[in-house]
């Protein structure tokens, strides 16, 4: 998933998915930015049923190789990726 240019320390992926994960970071609830150049997080649709306003998220970091979700706060930033049917 991870684009094959852009992540910080050699850590590009090969991008086979056609995906395109780009190192943005995040802005946290505070609004101050981290991660950009070695992470990536997306908004799920998925609500957590029993934490007020909170929604699982989608992250790459770039010395990782897989896709790790957890819940987050939805008072900070974090990308989207819209679909086409």
């Amino acid at each position: 998933m991870k684009s094959s240019e852009g992540w910080t320390v050699k850590m590009n992926g090969a991008n086979s998915s056609g995906f395109t994960a780009l190192p943005g970071g995040f802005r946290s609830d505070l609004g101050r930015y981290g991660g950009i150049g070695n992470s990536s997080y997306w908004w799920s649709s998925s609500e957590d049923e029993f934490i007020i306003n909170t929604v699982r998220i989608r992250f790459l970091f770039s010395n990782e190789v897989g896709v790790n979700s957890i819940n987050s706060e939805m008072n900070s930033g974090r990308y989207i990726r819209c679909l086409r049917n």
